[in-house]
């Protein structure tokens, strides 16, 4: 029998583990990673953990907020992806596991349950249990973003031959004219993240510097950035990479400077960065979200992507309102 309870400390460790060693779990999902937003949620967070006997059968990250006088539980709520978290689930429990989800919304006296899940790459099992069962349960679709995903050849020259002709080009051009520094420190980064944001209407960055600062700290191993110095004018191009799963590394941020927009800083990194991605064995490499609702943001900037073989998939989002509230 599976019951579920709400979050406590003594299971800070377990929790952590048992997302790292998940079917479908991510980087966003551990509450290592999650406590860099340092209190800014600590009144909303209420996580949840179904148990099967004592052992911890499943997790969700969840916060739950005041909106118009109506309880709404998000998941997630400070990270890219959410949902629940599992190792090994079949349809029976995959709906025993959202059905026991409603009952404690109910219990908690949420007027509406919102679930955002990752896209299928970041799973280790391609399997689409809960898409279903949060749909026959009564869910309904509240948005699906477009991802552009590259699913990595066996070797990079087979990679390389998958690039467009002009994105090819654009490298072979431009790589003789970087330097690149692999794996620095946040605060060489950072200069580069705020100039490129300026140049687009001083546009938000969803993280500070103390914020990249300690994700660095914390998980060396999956937040890394990179940087391509242009010889001759000095300017610069840098990529903040994520990996969030043992599949994908997700590409946060890419930015460059104003001075060499026409260089070609960004394909040259991100060369870089798929051989590298190649030869640690991952599966995709992940240019994260290229729409706004049901609208490509940059047309331009899609078109880029689909050069190095990107693909689209979809990160779904799901919504739920209760009776009576």
């Amino acid at each position: 029998m599976i019951s579920i309870k709400s979050y406590s400390p003594e299971y800070f460790d377990i929790w952590n583990s048992f997302v790292e060693t998940s079917a479908n779990g991510s980087l966003f999902d551990r509450l290592d990673f999650l406590a860099y937003h340092q209190g800014r949620f600590q009144a909303n967070e209420h996580h949840l953990l179904w148990l099967k006997g004592d052992a911890v059968f499943a997790v969700m990250p969840l916060a739950i907020f005041e909106e118009d006088g109506r309880k709404v539980g998000k998941s997630p709520y400070g990270g890219s992806f959410g949902g629940v978290i599992y190792r090994t689930i079949d349809a029976g429990y995959a709906d025993l596991l959202i059905k026991t989800l409603l009952e404690y919304g109910r219990q908690l006296g949420l007027a509406r349950l919102h679930i955002t899940l990752s896209p299928l790459n970041y799973s280790r099992v391609q399997a689409q249990y809960l898409q279903f069962f949060l749909l026959s349960n009564g869910f309904v679709y509240r948005q699906s973003d477009l991802f552009s995903v590259v699913p990595l050849a066996a070797d990079y020259p087979a990679a390389w031959n998958g690039y467009q002709g002009r994105t090819r080009t654009s490298i072979r051009r431009a790589v003789d004219q970087f330097d690149i520094d692999e794996d620095v420190s946040p605060a060489d980064f950072y200069p580069i993240l705020l100039e490129d944001k300026r140049r687009h209407d001083n546009a938000p960055v969803t993280h500070s510097l103390d914020d990249l600062a300690y994700l660095k700290t914390a998980f060396p191993g999956l937040v890394r950035f990179d940087i391509a110095t242009h010889r001759k004018s000095g300017g610069k191009a840098g990529i903040c990479y994520f990996q969030p799963s043992p599949t994908t590394i997700l590409t946060f941020y890419i930015s460059q400077e104003t001075s060499i927009l026409k260089e070609n800083g960004p394909s040259v990194l991100i060369d870089r960065g798929i051989k590298r991605a190649i030869e640690k064995g991952l599966r995709y490499f992940d240019f994260g979200a290229s729409s706004i609702g049901y609208h490509i943001q940059n047309p331009g900037v899609a078109k880029f992507k689909e050069g190095f073989g990107a693909v689209g998939l979809t990160r779904e989002s799901f919504a739920f309102e209760f009776a009576n509230h």
